[in-house]
């Protein structure tokens, strides 16, 4: 009977073990397929960084195609160098048992984009060893509306200061100098360039310059330099403009040329100004044209070299507008003052007595 009571033991043993198994495998082959299936990229690690497992939206993440085998890599593979710190941290962190708390990084997928997620990892027992099951959220989009709604918040600050400077410049101060100093410190330019229209003589006249910090830094005799490439002052050069050129200018607000002598309308020569970018580094110019109703005021140049990114082209066309509107001022009331300083020297030699009166008659002048 002993006998019979042990077999009967070992049966239930080994049934009980089967259905255990048997659950096991359910539990994990649910587990797999909510994994699989899930629409976040979702990954389990052994303590190395392995891939054990990847879902598709994992693959799909990484461009690395929707079903690709992620197994065998390493998950550092993917993290950009600037959070491969913060990775390695955060995995012994959660090694160490203080895991379920989200973080962001920054990844590289397969084909060199650079995405963003937030991520939290959990400790579990996978194929019967400790893992690391991590969850990721792609917010590339979100992070990168998010930066957008700050550079445009920021942009407007920008512009409203910029406003309140122009509208509040001190009586003997020119537009032209707060406008080249103002793009200068705005773009970081190698060189800063304000030119003046004057109609009347259908020319622009460098009227202010300024030459950025890192190139006075390396070339402190720069505007020595030159003056010596043009045999004349920055300051002399004079560009006629033609009606159609005149209409070039005006047709684009903001535009980019490649060359000095593109950018001065062939008044500097090619050579002179293959030598002046060699001099100074510069890959490429913003051209900015300040205009009001189809009236050219003047125009702005910004130098940049490879490395420097363009300033938003959205602000540079307000700081267009903005700086027309106060050159048209400032050619406004200087045209009033030559009218006055006239209407005064016609009076004091006038033969006969001339009064200047108000309009209840009583004698101004």
């Amino acid at each position: 009977m002993a006998q019979f009571a042990e077999l009967a033991h070992k049966i239930r043993e080994s049934v009980r073990r089967r259905e255990a198994e048997k659950g096991l495998r359910e539990s994990e082959e649910k587990f797999r397929s909510l994994v699989e299936n899930a629409l976040e990229a979702i990954l389990v690690l052994d303590l190395q960084g392995t891939i054990l497992m990847a879902n598709r939206a994992t693959a799909v993440l990484v461009e690395a195609g929707e079903g690709a085998s992620l197994a065998g890599r390493n998950v550092m593979e993917f993290i950009a160098p600037e959070s491969r710190d913060d990775v390695i941290k955060d995995f012994l962190q959660v090694a160490s048992g203080h895991d379920a708390y989200l973080t962001e990084y920054t990844g590289v997928s397969k084909k060199g984009n650079r995405f963003t997620v937030e991520s939290i990892g959990k400790i579990i027992t996978y194929e019967g060893k400790i893992a690391d099951l991590i969850s990721l959220r792609d917010i590339t989009e979100r992070k990168r509306h998010r930066e957008e709604v700050h550079q445009k918040n920021l942009m407007l600050m920008t512009l409203n200061d910029l406003q309140r400077a122009f509208a509040e410049l001190p009586a003997g101060k020119r537009v032209e100098d707060l406008a080249v100093n103002t793009l200068a410190s705005l773009s970081g330019a190698a060189v800063t360039v304000f030119s003046t229209y004057y109609p009347d003589e259908q020319l622009l006249r460098v009227s202010s310059l300024v030459f950025g910090s890192g190139l006075l830094e390396n070339h402190p005799r720069v505007r020595e330099m030159v003056t010596e490439f043009l045999g004349k002052r920055p300051e002399d050069i004079q560009v006629p403009l033609s009606p159609e050129m005149y209409q070039d200018i005006n047709r684009s607000v903001v535009g980019i040329k490649k060359t000095v002598a593109e950018i001065s309308y062939g008044s500097i020569t090619p050579f002179v100004g293959a030598s002046m970018q060699k001099l100074s580094g510069i890959d490429h110019f913003i051209h900015i044209a300040h205009v009001i109703d189809g009236e050219l005021y003047g125009t702005s140049v910004i130098g940049l070299k490879r490395d420097q990114p363009d300033p938003s082209g959205e602000l540079l066309e307000s700081f267009a507008h903005i700086v027309a509107l106060s050159l048209r001022r400032q050619r406004a009331e200087a045209g009033l003052r030559e009218s006055e300083e006239r209407l005064r020297s016609f009076v004091g030699q006038a033969l006969e007595g001339v009064s200047i009166v108000d309009e209840e008659g009583r004698i101004v002048e």
